[in-house]
């Protein structure tokens, strides 16, 4: 009804702007293997008022739960579309470290208001490339990934075959190795995810204080990387849940700053250094160990 009283008709249009992961379900996976998880990147991290999106380099992990030989979740998940092509990254955990195989969808990636099931089988005897089929459909209607995997597609992170011999660039543990003293049998790793969103001192305390689970052989606390262990890691594009903007907090001596990243004509690179805090800075602590 407008000022004089006449009756007026507003008609309000809705859409959804997210994408629903259904469900997701790993089948055949070897008896070793002791954790499951699946990586989808990149998502965009925030919505506009004005319906567009924003931060397009967010992504986003779900661990999945073993039953027999499979490993897989049917609790839905939402997320806002990828950027683009999506990349699907499965991680296994064995006590040799981690594997991490992954799967790019067609140029439409996931659009929004769509629901989507993943399904992969591991298969170690093939020699085939990663083979998948994509369709999509209206809300309410599933949407069905299919894809086998193997060894041949693995290689976004080299393995450390000696256990007990953490190398720099590959894994020990399950944990990326960012340096190794041989002589004294120490080594400092990086923690597996990262998070942002950490904009002051407070939150970073709450953030160290959350981090309850530490690696095997370790001597102290999780801390925060200096620039030149940065330099180690943050370009490594082996590394899983890596940053492609933004950066990494590490500490430069007593002063807290962010290892720039980002692309430059193409080609990911450190940009610099930013100090104090910038919610959008990744935390990556490291933590030392003995061996």
């Amino acid at each position: 009804m407008d000022a004089r009283g006449d009756a007026k008709d507003l008609n309000i249009s809705l859409e959804r702007k997210v994408v629903c992961v259904t469900g997701i379900s790993i089948l055949e996976v070897p008896a070793e293997v002791t954790a499951v998880d699946v990586s989808i990147r990149p998502l965009y991290k925030v919505l506009k008022l004005d319906g567009s999106y924003y931060f397009e380099d967010f992504f986003m992990a779900i661990s999945l739960t073993k039953h027999d030989a499979t490993w897989e979740t049917n609790e839905p998940v939402y997320c806002f579309p990828s950027a683009g092509r999506a990349t699907i990254t499965i991680s296994m955990t064995t006590a040799e470290g981690e594997r991490h195989y992954s799967y790019v969808t067609g140029e439409e990636g996931l659009p929004a208001n769509k629901q989507v099931q993943i399904h992969a089988t591991y298969s170690e005897a093939w020699a085939t490339s990663i083979k998948a089929s994509l369709t999509y459909a209206a809300w309410g209607e599933p949407v069905t990934m299919t894809f086998d995997f193997n060894e041949d597609n693995a290689g976004n992170k080299r393995e450390n075959k000696d256990k007990a011999v953490p190398t720099v660039g590959q894994t020990y543990g399950g944990y990326y190795v960012v340096s190794v003293d041989a002589e004294h049998r120490k080594a400092v790793l990086l923690r597996k995810k990262q998070d942002n969103g950490i904009s002051n001192q407070d939150l970073l305390d709450t953030a160290f204080a959350a981090l309850v689970n530490k690696p095997t052989g370790a001597t102290g606390d999780w801390r925060l990387p200096t620039p030149a262990e940065c330099e180690v890691f943050a370009l490594d594009a082996t590394l899983s849940f890596r940053a492609f903007d933004h950066g990494y907090y590490c500490l430069d001596g007593e002063t807290i700053k962010s290892y720039d990243i980002g692309v430059v004509n193409g080609v990911l690179k450190h940009t610099g250094f930013t100090e104090g805090f910038r919610a959008e800075t990744w935390f990556r602590p490291v933590i030392e160990i003995t061996y």
